[in-house]
């Protein structure tokens, strides 16, 4: 395939069938061998149909029976699935008297046998379908992205772009492979989707922060618990924490549920320990003669404050 038909395609990503269908000259200023049937269309349920025929500019029509085709009056007397259009036309004979011809009118060579419209109707319906829903993310990623771009520009603000990674780019695939498509045009939806552009670019700090708090690298976590409060704090190789809170609240009672943070941490002496978060807020934990660790939590006593807490070694390994 090539470059231009691809963008073709997208031209077409809303195809009216209404302007597709309208006669733009009647059928009977043509001569019948200019006219092509390209498909017949049946409606079991309704009880009709009718051919849709292309005119030698391109436009397409639809004839039932009982219309007239071509110069010479040729009307619609049947419409078959097999053979095409049947149709009784006006002509001279030798002798200049009127006669009745009859004449099949086939379906276009390249078509092979007799299709059913509403057979390929439905296929090119699921066809636009999904050239719509390819297109629908990326655009969404990039209208959301220019517009935060916009609000920081013009107001000094900031907000978040919405962007929705391999969706678009899949579909878009799907409908490409549908089309025929080949080699290098596969690429293009997965290159000019900023959603899944941007989240790549991501991928790898995302599971690095994801592998350094796993439970693969944990060596230490301490947990306690206060009324109905619970806290969890994992220890990682690298020096690398993470905080988990929750509360065990009765039904319909106000108040947070969880929270969670990540950090870093040293190991000072005597074993104490200081968890610094990424907001800045700093933590002291000392070991106590019990071999548990009391939590020295100046500042803020709200719900992310654990000072006081005793918290207990529930896993081990060497620091």
């Amino acid at each position: 395939m090539k470059l231009h038909q691809y963008f073709v395609w997208l031209l077409l990503l809303f195809p009216v069938q209404a302007f597709a269908t309208r006669e733009r000259q009647s059928l009977e200023a043509f001569d019948r061998e200019s006219l092509v049937v390209k498909a017949i269309y049946f409606n079991k349920s309704r009880g009709y149909s009718y051919a849709v025929v292309r005119d030698p500019g391109g436009y397409i029509h639809r004839a039932y029976r009982g219309d007239y085709l071509g110069k010479d009056f040729g009307r619609i007397v049947e419409i078959s699935r097999k053979k095409g259009v049947r149709a009784l036309e006006a002509v001279q004979d030798a002798d200049g008297e009127w006669v009745q011809r009859e004449v099949w009118i086939p379906f276009e060579k390249r078509l092979g046998s007799a299709h059913d419209v509403a057979g390929r109707d439905h296929a090119a319906m699921i066809s636009h379908a999904l050239l719509i829903l390819g297109l629908l993310f990326p655009l969404i990623s990039w209208l959301t992205l220019a517009g935060s771009w916009w609000t920081a520009r013009r107001s000094g603000g900031h907000s978040s772009p919405v962007l929705v990674p391999f969706v678009g780019p899949l579909v878009l695939t799907w409908w490409l492979w549908q089309q025929g498509a080949q080699g290098w045009v596969f690429a293009l939806p997965w290159v000019l989707d900023i959603g899944t552009v941007m989240f790549l670019c991501v991928l790898p700090r995302l599971v690095a922060a994801e592998w350094r708090t796993s439970r693969f690298t944990c060596v230490l976590a301490l947990t306690g618990s206060q009324v109905v409060a619970q806290v969890r704090i994992s220890l990682h190789s690298g020096g690398h924490y993470h905080l988990k809170k929750r509360w065990t609240r009765a039904p319909g009672e106000l108040g947070t549920i969880a929270l969670s943070e990540s950090g870093t941490y040293v190991q000072g002496a005597a074993g104490s320990l200081e968890l610094r978060c990424h907001a800045g807020k700093v933590r002291r934990l000392a070991l106590d003669a019990d071999h548990g660790y009391l939590v020295s939590d100046p500042g803020d006593p709200g719900d992310w404050s654990l000072d006081g807490w005793r918290l207990q070694a529930s896993e081990a390994r060497s620091l």
